[in-house]
């Protein structure tokens, strides 16, 4: 739908929950906005949980997203731990080493120069 055509009042759709879950949850529901001057930006659109549903009103009509928490009944924490290994970064070239060359070298420099001025 153009969004010239849209209603300016928007539109209020009962959006199903996701399979296996039910209005005891917690939903995000988030919007990209894909025409006119804010077209790429992501709002966060406020839903009211119903009986069959979560009732939205939407301004235009763009990709929608809805999220929602699990909960355990243990409380734990469902998120498992993916054997990832961490990529090798900088942490073992000798930062202090590198620093201390560094120092050196501009003592070395400020004599130089302090002895160019002094004997010029």
């Amino acid at each position: 739908m153009a969004p010239e055509n849209f209603p300016a009042e928007g539109v209020e759709v009962l959006l199903p929950y996701p399979q296996g879950t039910n209005r005891s949850r917690t939903f995000v529901i988030t919007h990209m906005i894909t025409s006119g001057e804010r077209a790429g930006q992501i709002e966060t659109l406020k839903g009211t949980r119903a009986k069959g549903g979560i009732l939205v009103r939407f301004t235009s009509m763009s990709p929608v997203c809805i999220t929602y928490q699990v909960h355990t009944s243990t409380g734990a924490d469902r998120t498992a731990a993916v054997g990832v290994s961490s990529p090798r970064t900088a942490g073992s070239s000798r930062v202090a080493l590198w620093s201390a060359a560094c120092v050196c070298s501009a003592a070395l420099l400020l004599s130089i120069t302090v002895k160019k001025k002094k004997y010029a």
